[in-house]
């Protein structure tokens, strides 16, 4: 009587609350663009679980890592049973194909800091072309600030690659 007291009060409690465990694998190399679950994560729990078979949006990788909290977020609406993310992150990296880009270029800086950039300066008629770096990354049609040979801070509009001072 007291071990059926013992399965049926403690043990049943204990089962009602199981719930997933899902361990996200610090990096994945992986051949193909469309990225599963079962890719980036191992599952401790129940075994009939579809949860590998779920194909994660490029919108959560295309930065090249996927983060515990967007994949929280998208499982959430999807599994009907409660589940716990153990890691921070999963880098995710695709064999013979270049990393994702963003949609747009604009993001993307012309350089960066510390890069050898070239200085147009403009006074009516006379243009002077000189070198000199970046202190920040620059992006087009932004101002950027370029130190010169001598010292000097220049300030100037990003355009085509180039600083472009007008005086």
């Amino acid at each position: 009587m007291r071990g059926l007291f013992f399965t049926t009060f403690i043990l049943l409690p204990l089962c009602a609350v199981a719930q997933l465990k899902l361990y996200l694998l610090p990096e994945v190399t992986l051949e193909k663009r469309a990225v599963l679950v079962s890719d980036i994560l191992k599952v401790d729990g129940n075994s009939n679980n579809p949860i590998a078979t779920i194909v994660i949006p490029e919108e959560l990788y295309r930065d090249g890592i996927i983060d515990s909290s967007e994949l929280r977020n998208m499982l959430s609406g999807l599994l009907s049973e409660s589940f716990v993310i153990f890691g921070n992150g999963t880098r995710v990296l695709f064999k013979n194909t270049e990393t994702i880009e963003p949609k747009s270029r604009e993001f993307s800086p012309v350089f960066k800091k510390g890069d050898n950039v070239i200085i147009v300066v403009r006074k009516g008629d006379i243009t002077i072309e000189m070198k000199g770096k970046a202190l920040r990354d620059g992006f087009e049609n932004e101002d950027a600030e370029v130190r010169v040979k001598s010292g000097k801070l220049i300030k100037g509009k990003i355009s085509d690659g180039k600083v472009i001072v007008n005086l």
